[in-house]
């Protein structure tokens, strides 16, 4: 059974992701193996292997070796040691395995949406790389980053409000129809900001101000420049640019150069400055997520 170093250190320092068939001693891997396979701590001379398990499907070896012969009592300290270990390794898994969850719930809702508009669910999942590409660039922190990915694509929640004869018209909105579809932007936000959760609080700012513009022409609200939150600002160049690089039903895709060409001119008029040079200095990232995550034929 191969097994994977996680952390070392003294000479294991450097072998962290590394097989320990390929790092320890036959001596190390003798010792390591009759320990998980009797699934107890074990010991040959001054060298010591203590087994724990954080689930039924994970098995972990704390293997060291000491100067000094251990006493009873400092082997029962480790024991107790790794059984804690074990608890908090499994606490960890748990709560990664609910945020997993959480973050495919939110794309499961976010393409939901999309497929009722008959739109691809390949958008959201796009419109929430491209965000997140656009948030490490701007510089935002990592937890800001991972909120702006797992948020976005909720930003059309309020969709899930707008009659079918609109979403789905293959011509031009008249003017009474478009009326009706912007209020999707508050709609989105103010039953998102029913929660308290501040990812559901983020995926509020975005529903809510994803069609804001940088020059205040925009809605629901008519904010302008930094009054707009940057995660709104965010999704709203990476929404934009994916829209109009992808076939709808009332139009065809368009070119790539027709694309950067738009969102050049709107540089300082519908998007910040910052996030339109980000965009284009960083095409190839794009073009990979682009590539990553295409509309189904």
């Amino acid at each position: 059974m191969s097994s994977t170093i996680l952390a070392g250190t003294g000479r294991y320092s450097d072998y962290v992701g590394h097989t320990a068939n390929d790092v320890l001693t036959p001596v190390e891997l003798d010792l390591m193996n009759k320990a998980r396979d009797t699934k107890s701590c074990t010991s040959n001379e001054n060298q010591y292997a203590l087994y724990f398990s954080p689930n039924d499907d994970t098995d972990d070896v704390l293997l060291f070796s000491s100067d000094c012969l251990l006493q009873e009592d400092s082997m029962y300290l480790l024991k107790l040691f790794c059984i804690n270990i074990g608890v908090a390794y499994s606490n960890v898994l748990l709560n990664q395995e609910i945020e997993d969850t959480q973050q495919d719930l939110l794309y499961m809702l976010g393409e939901a949406i999309e497929t009722r508009s008959k739109e691809t669910g390949s958008h959201v999942r796009r419109v929430a790389e491209y965000s997140r590409l656009l948030a490490e660039k701007y510089g935002l922190t990592t937890r800001q980053q991972e909120l702006v990915l797992h948020a976005s694509p909720l930003h059309d929640f309020g969709k899930i409000g707008i009659p079918d004869h609109i979403l789905n018209k293959n011509s031009k909105l008249d003017s009474k129809e478009w009326e009706h579809m912007q209020t999707h932007a508050q709609l989105g936000e103010e039953m998102l900001s029913k929660s308290d959760r501040e990812l559901l609080k983020v995926a509020a700012l975005i529903a809510g101000q994803h069609h804001e513009r940088w020059d205040g022409n925009g809605y629901p609200r008519g904010l302008s420049g930094h009054d707009i939150s940057v995660y709104g600002r965010i999704t709203a160049i990476a929404d934009v640019y994916d829209a109009l690089s992808s076939k709808r039903c009332y139009k065809d895709a368009w070119t790539r150069d027709e694309v950067l060409q738009y969102i050049s001119d709107q540089r300082g008029q519908q998007f910040e400055p910052k996030l339109v040079d980000i965009l284009l200095q960083f095409q190839e990232q794009f073009i990979e997520i682009e590539n990553k995550f295409p509309d189904a034929n």
